[in-house]
């Protein structure tokens, strides 16, 4: 992951990122690889170095004379230096551990080609540097790199001989952190260059691994990594052209090819090989409400139900107290579940499944857990979670922890305390509700249907009385009950406040496949939203004009958590404004043309994917992690939303 020229500008960017224990703990082994060739007697580097000083140099510019391309699912530059134009493809192969760099000379007199990569052993969690010194070794067209003998070593080599200069020396970078607007200064560690003749139709494929094959250590021939390429190149071909039958529009069609890549094999105490959906990459693990946020988009678009089913099958399995983890952790810990919100989640994914499968055995199969976990919902023994017995709303019994999405904190000040009766919430119970009567209904339950219909009656009666707020003609976003702490006062002595506060959670409460609210109400919180929230890239969480809005996601730590949920955007709202805003406008080019650079990709930080989110003030720039599973989820499904091939 690096900047438009492959080249490492920023505090996120990186080389090679691999999990000592797959799935977990990732670390950065390659920080980058200075990428030279021999240009009339000069070394001339093929992207531009963020160390140097361009002002004294004039050769240290970028050489990329094409735009950066994603061709057949892997990133593909064109580099043209003089009369030779050299062509870097990256790839890595499903379900294996290996980074591959092929360089291909197009055009251009014999040169001479110097990779040096730059070794930083870091843990990628924490931001711990794991090595100061390294050990190198030789190995056949290549060298093992150790942070220490008894550890497993990064291997790097290649498909060719050539010759191999120890180097054994640091470089200084100068990284930008893009989150506090400031540059920092990392060291990374020159082990060897590698340095091979070049002409023009030959190609020379360096391979980064940790862990050791036999038929990568001994590639005499040559010919291995040009089969695992022609293999990948074939795969994704067979992708794209999948793809391409249900998205015809480029964009959308990248977009769900890099969809795969969120997900991967997670081994637990329960099954070996489960697959579960990643938050995000580089950094973020595999979260339960992101997960079931992104999973329609990420797989019902494209018609994989047996990995949907999977997905769903790994977060049944680890049910605690009703409630799915919120957070699987990147090291061998036991998952939290610490969320509101995520088992609500997968209900609307579970549904979404079903109206695109229509798969009644799976309903059959899984029928009987859900109803549990509503139980364990209504008999209070979800952790930390209670069923209001005179309003059947939903709230968190603990002030101090955040349980809802607008979860930023630090450390134990939270930006956004919404421990009360959260709108969104109570539309997700709602929603669960209905969608386990219609199931019930389905399946012949009848007592099931009863009393879910029931328990949703006097959800949607309570949400409708309470929540509508007359001043702002828009509905509250949280309701702070003093009964709620002060359990022992009752009746007269109990007061609740509302927060006014226009933020994009009312959209989530009337976007999702039940509303309770009323056309004209609905029409009034789209049209607030249209007004205050909207951006090109999604929905901010707090309007412009409220005093806590925070335009920017840069600063202190308090400010960035600030920042986060008062004011950021995030690309995954604009699936229920998708859904609200066509029950009441019979407009999809509106939204189309409201979220234009969402979907026509024209500002990916990453391509083939797209951010966690962007501030909430022009120009909007890219915040969070680059790659995010449930804005590429959203996405998709508002695409096909949008085009009318579901819901």
């Amino acid at each position: 992951m690096g900047a438009i020229d492959g080249s490492c500008q920023q505090t996120h960017h990186a080389l090679f990122i691999m999990p000592v224990r797959p799935p977990l703990q990732r670390v950065m082994f390659i920080r980058q690889i200075d990428e030279t060739v021999l240009s009339n007697g000069k070394w001339r580097s093929l992207s531009t170095d963020v160390t140097q000083n361009t002002d004294a140099m004039p050769d240290a510019k970028p050489h990329l004379q094409h735009d950066f391309a994603l061709e057949c699912g892997m990133p593909q530059f064109k580099f043209s230096i003089g009369k030779i134009t050299i062509i870097k493809r990256l790839w890595m192969p499903q379900q294996d551990w290996r980074l591959f760099i092929r360089y291909e000379m197009i055009e251009g007199p014999p040169t001479r080609l110097r990779l040096v990569p730059g070794v930083s052993f870091r843990d990628l969690e924490t931001g711990q540097l794991l090595a100061e010194t390294y050990l190198v070794r030789s190995q056949p067209n290549g060298i093992l790199v150790y942070a220490d003998p008894n550890e497993k070593p990064c291997i790097i080599s290649a498909n060719r001989s050539g010759l191999l200069h120890p180097v054994n020396s640091w470089k200084s970078l100068q990284l930008y952190d893009p989150g506090t607007n400031s540059w920092q200064a990392e060291e990374v560690y020159l082990p060897s260059a590698f340095e091979f003749e070049l002409r023009s139709g030959e190609s020379v494929t360096m391979v980064f691994q940790i862990e050791s094959t036999a038929d990568i250590m001994h590639m005499d021939d040559g010919t291995i990594p040009d089969t695992v390429f022609q293999k990948e190149v074939d795969n994704q071909f067979k992708l794209a052209q999948e793809v391409s039958q249900i998205f015809s529009f480029p964009p959308m069609q990248h977009l769900a090819i890099g969809a795969r890549q969120f997900l991967i094999q997670r081994a637990s105490v329960m099954t070996q090989r489960s697959i579960t959906v990643l938050a995000g990459y580089p950094a973020m693990s595999d979260l339960g409400r992101e997960a079931m946020i992104a999973l329609p988009g990420l797989l019902l678009t494209t018609r994989q139900f047996d990995l949907a089913k999977a997905v769903f099958s790994l977060y049944l399995k680890h049910i605690k107290h009703g409630l799915i983890p919120s957070h699987f952790s990147c090291r061998p810990q036991a998952p939290d579940y610490e969320s509101l919100d995520a088992t609500l989640w997968m209900f609307v994914a579970i549904y979404e499944y079903w109206r695109a499968s229509r798969d009644k055995a799976y309903l059959e199969e899984v029928y009987s857990l859900l109803l549990e976990i509503l139980h364990s919902y209504l008999r209070g023994s979800a952790q930390g979670i209670k069923v209001d017995a005179e309003d059947g709303l939903l709230f968190a019994l603990d002030s101090h922890r955040p349980l809802t999405w607008m979860n930023a904190a630090s450390g134990n000040w939270l930006a956004t305390p919404r421990h009360g009766k959260a709108i969104e919430v109570q539309a997700l119970w709602y929603n669960a509700l209905q969608i386990m009567a219609e199931f019930a209904e389905i399946l012949g339950k009848e007592e099931g249907y009863k009393r879910c219909s029931e328990y949703a009656e006097r959800t949607a009666q309570s949400m409708a009385k309470k929540f509508w707020c007359d001043e702002t003609a828009n509905l509250y976003d949280c309701l702070i009950d003093n009964s709620l702490t002060n359990a022992g006062r009752t009746g007269n002595n109990t007061i609740t406040v509302g927060d006014p506060a226009i933020r994009p959670n009312q959209i989530i409460a009337v976007g999702l496949p039940y509303n309770i609210f009323s056309h004209e109400q609905t029409r009034a919180i789209i049209d607030t939203a249209v007004n205050k929230l909207v951006t090109p890239y999604g929905l901010r969480t707090l309007s412009p004009d409220h005093p806590a809005y925070c335009g920017t996601y840069t600063g202190s730590s308090k400010r960035l958590a600030s920042a986060r949920h008062n004011g950021c955007v995030y690309p995954w709202l604009v699936l229920p404004f998708t859904r609200a805003y066509l029950r009441v406008y019979d407009n999809p080019r509106a939204i189309y043309e409201m979220f234009e650079a969402l979907f026509n990709g024209s500002e990916r930080p990453c391509s083939g994917h797209l951010a966690e989110m962007y501030d909430g003030d022009k120009p909007h720039h890219p915040r969070g992690v680059p790659a995010y599973a449930p804005s590429t989820g959203a996405v998709l499904q508002s695409w096909q939303i949008l085009q009318g091939q579901m819901g």
